[in-house]
């Protein structure tokens, strides 16, 4: 609870020194689950459940959720930038 409060009270005080780590590290955990979920997926369909005996032979699955991981975000960001005509979101006025 007390770490918790430290950083909201960091994101409170609207510090570049303190939201930079955090925004990074949101965006890293993001990309992380994104790539977790689609490597799992692409061994789903590709069958090969319970065939790895080591982590070194999950790099091509981590590669491919990566690849795929990193394609969903592009294509949201297309998407937003064909709806809303810009990068940054809704336009203001």
């Amino acid at each position: 609870m007390a770490l918790l409060l430290l950083v909201d009270l960091g994101i409170l005080s609207e510090s570049a020194v303190v939201l930079y780590p955090i925004a990074f590290s949101s965006v890293l955990g993001v990309l992380a689950l994104l790539t977790m979920v689609f490597g799992m997926l692409w061994i789903i369909v590709m069958r090969q459940e319970n065939t790895f005996e080591t982590y070194r032979q999950l790099w091509l699955a981590a590669l491919a959720g990566l690849t795929l991981a990193l394609l969903l975000i592009s294509a949201l960001d297309l998407v937003r930038l064909r709806l809303t005509g810009t990068w940054g979101g809704f336009p203001l006025g």
